[in-house]
């Protein structure tokens, strides 16, 4: 062996002896900030993350394991709270907290869902579709929720949206469209995504709000195959049945044609249903007479065929 080789090979044994000692390093820290993140104090699971940091013997997906379960922990605290007498400023507080060091979809779906009881559907709009997103990516999220837990969260998302006073685009999945505006979302398939394309009253002309949505809806479109669908126009029951039905159809119309009119290229069918459709709620009660009207005047996406 030359000189050398024999260095070369002496300076790798001694990188391996580092690396397994870095390891060995790493692992009894891991150990330290389990035991420590064991309290049940805010206070204790977040220094003894910022323990784990100052240490520097982690790699970066040790460092992300571990804020992802200092993020859980921190969630359960809300969680508990919610079932105790834990002032519920309090619990937002701790959801915030839990988003912070490592955004996870219960922390997310649980505060959105709070946010939308509260009545703040912009802020629950954004939170329950990054808890879709982040159900989406396999990355983040490895064991997948229940069906209906999604299909429940993408409903209340919707109606969130539909409610919200701006539009709150949907987030990215790797270059995707996630959110309300998803295809699928972990094995759920979204056939029907009730969607806020408002128009002035009485006519065919987007609002500001209105114009967001349809642009959103090209943009996912566009990333999700050629397959045929269907948008479809429906109306709150106020006005003539007639004119409902018609002013609906319309409007679906319009829809179609901005989206072609972008370039997209796939089948769109359009239908209206006037007043004769109005939207499944998770719980009607939750809502006054006029946020119902605003909930049915909506344009409905319907994937997977037509509704006729």
């Amino acid at each position: 062996m030359s000189r050398l080789a024999a260095r070369r090979a002496c300076l790798g044994v001694a990188l391996l002896a580092l690396a397994t000692q870095a390891q060995a390093s790493c692992q009894s820290d891991m150990q330290l900030f389990n035991a420590l993140a064991a309290d049940a104090k805010e206070e204790a699971i977040t220094q003894a993350l910022s323990d784990l940091h100052a240490s520097e013997q982690c790699g970066r997906a040790e460092l992300a394991q571990a804020r992802r379960a200092t993020a859980s922990r921190v969630f359960r605290l809300a969680y508990q709270g919610m079932l105790s007498d834990m002032p519920a400023l309090r619990i937002d507080e701790l959801l915030s907290r839990s988003a912070v060091i490592a955004p996870t979809w219960r922390a997310l779906a649980l505060s959105g869902t709070r946010a939308h009881q509260a009545g703040h559907y912009d802020r629950a709009a954004q939170r329950l579709q990054t808890a879709l997103a982040l159900i989406d990516d396999g990355l983040e999220t490895a064991i997948t929720p229940a069906e209906k837990t999604v299909r429940d969260l993408h409903q209340l998302a919707s109606e969130s949206l539909l409610l919200a006073d701006e539009f709150i685009a949907p987030p990215q999945v790797r270059g995707v469209t996630s959110g309300v505006l998803a295809a699928s979302v972990r094995g759920f398939a979204v056939q029907r995504t009730p969607l806020p394309i408002g128009f002035h009253t009485g006519s065919t002309e987007f609002t500001d709000q209105g114009l967001d949505a349809v642009e959103a809806l090209w943009v996912a479109l566009r990333g999700q195959g050629d397959s045929p669908v269907e948008i479809i126009g429906h109306a709150d029951e106020r006005g003539d049945d007639q004119y409902n039905m018609q002013l609906s159809q319309q409007r679906a119309d319009t829809v179609r044609d901005w989206l072609l009119s972008k370039g997209l290229a796939r089948e769109i069918n359009t239908s209206g249903r006037g007043e004769s459709q109005p939207l499944a709620l998770l719980d009607a009660s939750a809502y006054t007479q006029s946020q119902r009207w605003r909930l049915n005047r909506r344009v409905e996406l319907l994937r997977g065929g037509s509704s006729r």
